[in-house]
């Protein structure tokens, strides 16, 4: 009998480990992807103030806004599913599988890059691209690779000093594609309230590129670095 209730007692205990870590884990993905919307949210809107203020140059550029603006219109809608089917199957957002497909490397990047000189261009930022000469195919979730993006440069338009310029460059190197966005830090006079979800969320998505994220402050700049799978153009 005491043997009995003792493993009733351990798988008690166990029970209660389990809940609390669904608890965590819930709370960590809509903390997540409640972060991860606001990038997205944001392009989308000055895509439409610029068509709405008539600020586009040709009826191309206007035609090209109202695509990139459908483009962030799903990846919102992406995130929104993601979280009613966690919700729905109760599967681990951190383990699910990802659906991968493959793109021209250059142009992807080039439009990614783009897309986030939009939003931060705005603010009064300077940048000083350095892409790639060689041109290669990258296998990768677009939708996650979106996220980390969005997440990357919205600590850019937290915490850089617009008096310097963003330097992002990436380049081919023993068949993975090294991204680099290098800024000086502003500075903060009260208590920086940043808790790094968005970079957990970054390293964990290309985790399950079979990359690597790294990130590193040093004499006041901030550097962010990924590798993910990518290969020469054939």
């Amino acid at each position: 009998m005491a043997q009995s209730i003792d493993e009733m007692r351990k798988s008690f205990i166990d029970r209660l480990n389990s809940e609390e870590r669904m608890r965590l884990a819930n709370r960590e993905l809509i903390t997540s992807i409640s972060h991860d919307l606001r990038t997205p949210l944001t392009i989308l809107l000055g895509y439409m103030d610029i068509i709405q203020l008539n600020k586009y140059k040709s009826q191309e550029d206007m035609l090209n806004y109202i695509h990139n603006s459908r483009e962030k219109a799903y990846q919102i809608k992406a995130l929104s599913d993601k979280l009613f089917e966690y919700f729905t199957v109760s599967s681990s957002f951190e383990t699910e599988e990802m659906e991968l497909g493959t793109y021209e490397g250059r142009a992807l990047l080039d439009q990614l890059i783009d897309e986030q000189l939009l939003a931060t261009g705005r603010e009064g930022f300077q940048f000083q691209v350095e892409p790639s000469l060689e041109s290669f195919l990258l296998e990768i979730n677009l939708v996650a690779i979106r996220r980390v993006f969005d997440n990357i440069f919205s600590n850019v338009q937290k915490y850089a000093d617009p008096s310097h310029p963003i330097v992002i460059k990436y380049e081919l190197s023993q068949q993975m594609v090294h991204f680099v966005v290098q800024n000086k830090i502003k500075r903060i006079d009260k208590k920086s309230d940043s808790n790094q979800i968005g970079l957990i969320s970054c390293k964990k998505m290309i985790h399950q590129h079979n990359g690597t994220l790294t990130y590193k402050q040093e004499k006041g700049v901030f550097f962010a670095g990924d590798d993910f799978t990518g290969s020469p153009e054939t």
